[in-house]
């Protein structure tokens, strides 16, 4: 006699199956340089469905000052750029042992491009948030010097810090100020400020995890890096799109100028001001959003470029005038929300 099992699944069937995401995968890696050990962790977030041609496409994620690549609150924000994206994203932490005193981010830099030479692929889209805007520059500089056939599509700075020089002690205030003041009362004026409200504790407590085990000088050594300007925004030579908040003390928009003249060999340069929630924390808050529009301008760039070139195989055709409306209005509506 036939006996029927029933499975159950883990998640609820309603409506249209949708593919499930693969779970996330973890990985950590020791480069001794000459001038220092840089250990490189990462955690991998694949896409639902893998758009680009064969998954020779990568994004590489650097998260904000505190934050390791099992940060619950980074978890939202990779998994929408791979879906938005439909490529794998890496989120990817490094430290580094015996560095020369303020050269562990140079240092950190030349061991992920080591990282990234290992990696089957040929397109890297390089983004950073906070402190890993400023690393995430670093690596961007280095890209000229790789010895593979590995391209960089293009590098995407979330309220990045490294514009310009300041004092320490006053980048530290300026932290204290938006996480503790200027955030929560900018979470209150939103539509669903609880929802919000948990993705702040949630982020707070990944700051505050990653800031007890770290001493002191350490601690010190981070702001001072954070506090000082890049010297290498010279040697990008990919497009660049900036993500700011109005109101972010940390890597306020008011004082880092006109952005072309900070990247002149840059081909392209875009900048995005939010005003409705611009606080330091703003991907965290709008992962869709900020995923969404900075990715769907590095997609324009790319388009410009399709049409000045002869297509080459593989490349996706020029969308017609009605595509290119209805994403007009997209974006639109993303920065209206941002």
């Amino acid at each position: 006699m036939p006996v029927a099992l029933l499975v159950r699944t883990p998640e609820k069937m309603t409506g249209l199956m949708k593919p499930l995401t693969p779970g996330p995968t973890y990985g950590s890696q020791t480069y001794r340089l000459k001038q220092a050990i840089v250990q490189v962790a990462w955690k991998q977030y694949s896409p639902a469905q893998l758009l680009n041609a064969q998954g020779k496409q990568i994004i590489i994620f650097f998260c904000g000052w505190g934050k390791s690549e099992r940060a619950q609150s980074v978890q939202e924000l990779a998994q929408t750029f791979a879906d938005t994206a439909g490529a794998p994203t890496y989120v990817l932490t490094t430290k580094a042992k015996h560095a020369p005193k303020h050269q562990s981010l140079h240092a950190e830099a030349e061991a992920v491009k080591l990282w990234v030479e290992d990696r089957s692929c040929e397109e890297i889209i390089v983004t950073g948030h906070s402190e890993g805007g400023k690393k995430a520059v670093e690596v961007a500089a280095r890209f000229g010097c790789l010895s593979t056939s590995k391209s960089l599509k293009g590098i995407v700075l979330l309220n990045a810090v490294g514009w310009y020089d300041q004092r320490a002690a006053k980048i530290a205030w300026n932290f204290f100020w938006d996480s503790l003041v200027l955030t929560p009362l900018t979470l209150l004026q939103q539509k669903r400020p609880r929802l919000l409200f948990r993705r702040y504790f949630r982020a707070s407590g990944d700051i505050t995890r990653g800031a007890v085990r770290k001493t002191p000088l350490q601690i010190g050594h981070d702001l001072h890096e954070m506090a000082t300007a890049s010297p290498v925004l010279d040697k990008v030579r990919a497009p660049v799109v900036l993500v700011q908040g109005v109101h972010d003390p940390v890597s306020s928009p008011r004082k880092t100028g006109d952005m072309r003249q900070m990247f002149p060999n840059s081909p392209w340069v875009k900048r995005v001001i939010a005003a409705k929630l611009g606080v330091h924390g703003l991907p965290l808050y709008r992962s869709r959003a900020v995923a969404r529009c900075s990715l769907y301008l590095l997609a324009r760039y790319d388009r410009q470029e399709s049409d000045r070139l002869p297509l080459k195989e593989g490349r996706q055709q020029t969308p017609t005038r009605k595509e290119q409306v209805s994403i007009m209005s997209e974006v639109a509506d993303t920065r209206s929300r941002l």
